[in-house]
């Protein structure tokens, strides 16, 4: 959980180092990350510390992974280091596309 938390933190640093247009952003979580409850405690937080409003999409690591892969959210928070990896050093990756 620390390694996915230590993802999230960095894909949000890089997310919000670049210029945005959006008030929100949609971010694919697994639902032991949601039921956890760091969710009630992290997302308040962020958005009251940067004004961006937070949607998860609360789905299965292999969802968040195909949603990732997609380019239909803007980061994952999963607990698969290994499908991690994989899925920065595949070319299929769309950073930017919607």
């Amino acid at each position: 959980m620390i390694y996915c938390i230590k993802y999230l933190v960095f894909s949000l640093f890089v997310l919000f180092a670049l210029p945005l247009k959006a008030d929100e952003m949609r971010v694919a979580v697994t639902t032991s990350f949601h039921n956890s409850g760091l969710s009630d405690v992290l997302l308040p937080e962020i958005e009251k510390d940067i004004g961006l409003r937070v949607h998860l999409l609360v789905v299965g690591t292999g969802q968040a992974l195909k949603l990732g892969r997609q380019g239909d959210v803007d980061a994952i928070l999963v607990h698969s280091k290994i499908a991690e990896e994989k899925l920065f050093r595949t070319d299929t990756l769309r950073f930017g596309v919607k």
